[in-house]
């Protein structure tokens, strides 16, 4: 059986990207696949298969300088301007199913409004009553006027789209779980994994192989291979880069590093011969052969990493990558170092001992097999088909119902 899948993501590489192997999984099975996304995502969709749905998002701008100042209230914004688009391009070709991303609340509310099953797709951690990655990691105030704010604007988001706006439909809207969620990363890296239910599937990062993103091969198979990236959120450090030139310029390996789009050259100054600096480089392509990682502590790098057992230095920039870092570093994956009280001198020792230390690359290898048989795009997918086929009758629709 044949399904129309829509996808409703957030517009930030960060989860866009760790879905993409579960397109092109679906595809190849023969389904159908809309995504809803920004004109800025248009193309990396149709790669895998897809057929974008655009919409253009209120909030480009906070998600694409340096994602530091980003709040729930933005996402709601979103997911305003994606709704209505939504609406109308599946008025009458309404999906399967609908597969979400956990904040993509656009997805949410169709999905409830139309009855149609639904899963949530989670790129970084999840949360249980074991565990909050708000409360220990993000939220230091509930009453904090942000987070009401945030409530009052749900509320008239509810009411407007017919799902009620009292106190009460809040709190379930925002507390209802789907009975499927995606968790892309490893049931052991997740904080208190052992406690999540069945409704969890952590079927591991997606990423798929990126191929239309280009290939990368070292210039020197002898020499060890470090990348340096930031992401596509947090990119713009010219003093970080800068200070990971000083670093590496006694170290005898091939060093490739991303500094971002919109960041002068000029601004990081001149780098050791052996650093092939760029804006962009093709971020798997370089983790298959690379020896070592110096990233942000994105999830989505993270978990790319991981998949080809790179051992990582992790400077987090934000609160959420400070999850990720600590993480890192309890596992024994790598080394977290702090931004605020980062040398290039305690840079070369992390990454000297991050290239050395038999442990922690164990660690990486361990990690990258269990990656490898957690089920990945394959999972997922069978996942999505058995929702739709085990859904109560009367939640699939019917074109143009």
């Amino acid at each position: 059986m044949s399904l129309h899948v829509g996808f409703v993501g957030i517009a930030w590489h960060g989860h866009v990207n760790p879905t993409l192997g579960l397109v092109e999984e679906l595809v190849r099975r023969g389904h159908r696949v809309s995504y809803a996304v920004t004109e800025a995502f248009a193309e990396t969709v149709r790669a895998v298969g897809a057929e974008p749905v655009v919409y253009r998002n209120p909030v480009d701008e906070a998600l694409t300088d340096d994602g530091l100042d980003i709040s729930p209230t933005d996402f709601l914004r979103e997911a305003e301007a994606t709704l209505p688009v939504l609406t109308e391009a599946w008025a009458t070709d309404r999906p399967d199913v609908i597969a979400y991303d956990g904040i993509a609340w656009a997805g949410r509310a169709l999905a409830a409004k139309w009855r149609i099953p639904a899963a949530e797709m989670w790129p970084s951690f999840v949360s249980n009553e074991h565990f909050s990655l708000e409360a220990e990691f993000l939220v230091d105030n509930p009453l904090h006027p942000g987070i009401l704010r945030f409530v009052r604007e749900l509320t008239r988001f509810l009411t407007a789209h017919g799902l009620s706006g009292d106190g009460d439909s809040v709190g379930a809207f925002l507390g209802h779980t789907e009975p499927l969620r995606l968790v892309f990363l490893p049931r052991s890296f997740q904080y208190r994994g052992e406690t999540f239910d069945d409704r969890f599937a952590f079927v591991g990062p997606c990423a798929g192989d990126r191929a239309f993103q280009g290939d990368w091969h070292p210039a020197d198979d002898h020499r060890p291979v470090l990348l340096i990236a930031l992401g596509t959120a947090c990119y713009d450090r010219p003093e970080f880069f800068r200070m990971c030139g000083e670093a590496v310029a006694d170290l005898p390996w091939q060093v490739v590093m991303a500094y971002g789009p919109g960041i002068d050259p000029g601004a990081i100054g001149p780098l050791p011969d052996h650093v092939d600096a760029r804006p962009h480089v093709p971020q798997l392509a370089v983790l298959r052969r690379a020896d070592a990682f110096v990233t942000h502590g994105g999830m989505g790098s993270t978990m790319e990493a991981l998949l080809h057992g790179t051992p990582m230095v992790a400077v987090p920039q934000t609160q959420e990558q400070t999850a990720v870092a600590e993480r890192i570093g309890q596992l024994g994956l790598g080394v977290r170092l702090d931004r605020d009280r980062l040398t290039a001198q305690t840079l070369r020792e992390a990454l000297v001992r991050v290239m050395d230390d038999t442990r922690i690359r164990a660690n990486a290898a361990r990690m990258r097999e269990e990656l490898r048989s957690a089920g990945a795009a394959p999972e997922a997918a069978d996942r999505l088909e058995l929702l739709v086929a085990s859904a109560p009758d009367g939640t699939r629709p019917a074109d143009g119902t």
